[in-house]
């Protein structure tokens, strides 16, 4: 069950990105072949981080932030603008995504669509949710009728070998799409628009609030994370679609 200081920091964030996404800046900070920064990027992250300052003790990971040890106690994992370039080239599919974490497992996971100006919310004690609305998985058995979403980060160092089983794997479903955005591409698993999403070396601030989007809705989470770079390799899907992408994973029983 939620705390009230959860409660608050919650209700505190929704209406300041209520507030912010009315007119969010695509200034430029810096920009080369590994990454870009926006001011947004900026400005979300202190708006999520002063709230927090006011509202709650834990600790907390964000990608705007210093590097943290990550333990068992609760830990806020924050992303405050997860498809950057998607913002640069008014693509609009870009999102603040928040969790929180205990014994290295979310149980609160928060998407704001930024463009849309909607919240997802999922907890532990009720399903994923969007105003007042349970979101639930696709109920596709096949891999083959399937739809799955994935990326390609930067720093992913594949081997051939690696490679070509990545390819393959992907193309054992009917259609693959890339959002350039993990959180929404999870989003879309929990709401049922897809059925599964793959990534390998992405990072826990990116995937932790989806994950337990996914979970809650229905879903499974397969994951490897290497905790001390925040590095993960994950396999979300409606709970049916069989990951053939890695094995000797955790699965998220959230």
């Amino acid at each position: 069950m939620l705390k009230g200081n959860e409660n608050a920091f919650l209700s505190k964030v929704i209406s300041s990105l209520d507030d912010y996404s009315q007119k969010i800046p695509k200034d430029i900070l810096s920009c080369d072949k590994n990454d870009i920064k926006m001011l947004a990027d900026r400005e979300i992250n202190t708006i999520v981080s002063t709230i927090l300052s006011l509202t709650s003790n834990h600790s907390v990971l964000s990608e705007e932030g210093n590097p943290i040890k990550v333990t068992n106690s609760p830990t806020w994992i924050i992303d405050p603008l997860d498809g950057s370039y998607n913002l640069s080239r008014n693509i609009p599919i870009y999102c603040t995504s928040i969790a929180l974490l205990k014994d290295y497992v979310p149980c609160l996971g928060l998407i704001y669509d930024l463009p849309n100006r909607k919240h997802y919310l999922s907890t532990d004690i009720r399903n994923s949710r969007y105003l007042g609305s349970d979101l639930s998985v696709s109920s596709e058995i096949r891999i083959e009728n399937s739809v799955i979403a994935s990326g390609f980060p930067l720093e992913v160092n594949f081997s051939p070998s690696q490679g070509n089983h990545f390819l393959n794997a992907l193309r054992s479903f009917k259609k693959v799409r890339m959002f350039g955005s993990a959180a929404m591409s999870l989003l879309a698993v929990a709401k049922g628009n897809i059925d599964a999403y793959y990534e390998k070396d992405i990072y826990i601030w990116d995937i932790a609030a989806g994950c337990h989007l996914v979970e809650r809705s229905g879903g499974r989470i397969d994951i490897k994370i290497d905790w001390n770079t925040y590095k993960c390799e994950v396999f979300a899907s409606n709970g049916t679609i069989e990951n053939i992408f890695f094995d000797n994973y955790d699965t998220w029983r959230i």
